[in-house]
């Protein structure tokens, strides 16, 4: 890839990243001023890192590929070209509905089996691969929506990063895909740009209540 941050750090607005815990990709968002029109619309599928932090040490925050593009122009905004990328594509055979049914086996073999189908590999953290399910269907859902209930019904976070999949448990320590998490001190005043407090409020306070019925 190519490092295009000299060429498009004057032209940006905006950039988040999202990335929760109940949703199977991750995104970034970022707006650029195209007032002059001319940023080109990037291609579906093109690769997108983004990196943050001091010159000499920033941190890789995301990777993934373009999902969608958006222009928009007004006379108060001006033009602005919106582009939104997703750590895994979310087209193709993983939102493809699909129908299959197990009987006695384990919820790894279940998720291997229905990730195998949509073009995924998947890794099942051992403590849920080992379940065993008396029967279980995929009945007219897609991967992603299937993954997704059983990641609900299991307890579990479920992340899709390329063509690699992950489950496992939620508070253990790791990422969806296995990695061990870092250890990260956070104080108040590198994190809270504004704050505020109300430690004691009358309004619900009462000594009595009285009530009538008929």
């Amino acid at each position: 890839g190519q490092d295009v941050t000299s060429r498009f750090l004057p032209l940006l607005i905006s950039l988040s990243i999202t990335k929760s815990g109940t949703e199977a990709t991750q995104s970034a968002t970022f707006t650029l001023d195209d007032k002059d029109a001319t940023v080109r619309f990037p291609k579906t599928g093109t690769p997108v890192s983004i990196e943050l932090g001091w010159q000499g040490g920033a941190m890789r925050t995301f990777e993934g590929e373009v999902d969608t593009c958006d222009w928009s122009t007004d006379r108060g905004a001006g033009s602005v070209l919106s582009i939104t990328a997703r750590s895994a594509s979310l087209k193709g055979k993983v939102k493809q509905p699909a129908d299959r049914h197990w009987e006695k086996k384990k919820l790894g073999q279940v998720l291997e089996d229905a990730a195998g189908d949509a073009g995924l590999s998947i890794k099942v953290h051992p403590s849920l691969a080992s379940r065993e399910l008396d029967y279980e269907a995929q009945d007219n859902e897609s991967f992603l929506a299937f993954a997704d209930r059983l990641a609900r019904e299991h307890g579990a976070t479920f992340a899709i990063k390329g063509t690699q999949a992950g489950f496992v448990p939620r508070n253990v320590g790791v990422s969806a895909t296995g990695q061990p998490l870092p250890t990260i001190v956070i104080t108040r005043g590198t994190v809270i740009s504004a704050s505020g407090l109300t430690p004691v409020t009358d309004r619900p306070r009462f000594k009595k209540k009285k009530g009538r019925w008929y």
